[in-house]
């Protein structure tokens, strides 16, 4: 699904990552790890073609993403849903409609309005469909964002500090979301700093990757 051939990437004169080799399976679950600043939103923006590395070789997909044609990239990103921390919701969009923008790029199935409602109502925001973001919690906006991350059913999904802004008991309730699209057979990777995040996948074969000083390490077994 995903690989990294001794790839290396660098901000300016900044090296961020180097000579990183990383394989992660179809269907698994990572945890990626690490201080603020460490690299682990370059890993995930490597992952989802917003970056090509400057050395080595990102696969994704079976691809070689420094190969890919910039006309092939909107197939390719079609099978990934991608939270980011700022959720990035369309403020004069509701709850519904933002869940649904995905659905309307061409090459998209779409979906009939029953089961967007009950893909609302799996992420706990049945009765607030209507509501458009101003209107929501922090929970509330990041549950959106990944209804709309899933609403295509991708084969991977990506989150970069989904619980950064939330209480405890959204974070669980977010955490449990990932928990079960994994079992779904979906691959995911979430970068995070929250241990109690990473906790809450005990009992999954989710691995934590640590990243350091340019590197990427796996730390130990499943969680």
């Amino acid at each position: 699904m995903i690989e990294f051939r001794a790839a290396g990437f660098s901000y300016g004169e900044n090296a961020v990552l180097s000579d990183v080799t990383l394989t992660l399976s179809a269907g698994s679950m990572h945890f990626l790890a690490g201080r603020s600043g460490a690299g682990k939103t370059t890993v995930l923006r490597l992952i989802y073609l917003a970056l090509r590395p400057d050395t080595g070789e990102v696969r994704v997909f079976d691809r070689d993403t420094s190969a890919i044609p910039r006309r092939e990239e909107p197939a390719i990103r079609r099978r990934m849903g991608v939270v980011l921390q700022d959720c990035d919701l369309i403020d004069h969009m509701t709850v519904l409609e933002n869940i649904s923008l995905p659905l309307r790029l061409p090459g998209r199935e779409i979906r009939p309005a029953q089961e967007l409602r009950e893909l609302g109502a799996w992420v706990g925001l049945g009765k607030r469909l209507g509501a458009r973001p101003a209107e929501l919690s922090s929970g509330e906006r990041q549950r959106a964002a990944i209804a709309r991350a899933v609403v295509a059913s991708p084969d991977l999904i990506i989150a970069d500090e989904p619980t950064g802004n939330v209480d405890a008991d959204t974070a669980e309730r977010i955490m449990s979301l990932f928990i079960e699209l994994n079992r779904l057979g979906k691959t995911v990777v979430i970068a995070t700093h929250d241990l109690n995040l990473m906790r809450a996948a005990q009992g999954m074969s989710a691995h934590v990757l640590k990243v350091e000083n340019g590197r990427i390490f796996r730390s130990g077994a499943p969680l």
